[in-house]
């Protein structure tokens, strides 16, 4: 068991440097932006709704 969590961790490491290495920094930190402006947004929505439905 401990063996297999430690290649997990090790196969984390070397996804985030393929990535990292696929795109500019640039591109890569866009597009981590755009991911959390995405999730601002589903938020609002669900709370938009929700004081809809309260009011």
């Amino acid at each position: 068991m401990g063996s297999w969590g430690s290649v997990v961790g090790e196969g984390r490491g070397c996804r985030r440097l393929i990535e990292a290495e696929a795109g500019p920094p640039e591109l890569s930190s866009r597009v981590g932006r755009l991911k959390e402006e995405g999730r601002q947004l589903k938020c609002q929505r669900k709370n938009r709704k929700s004081r809809a439905v309260q009011s």
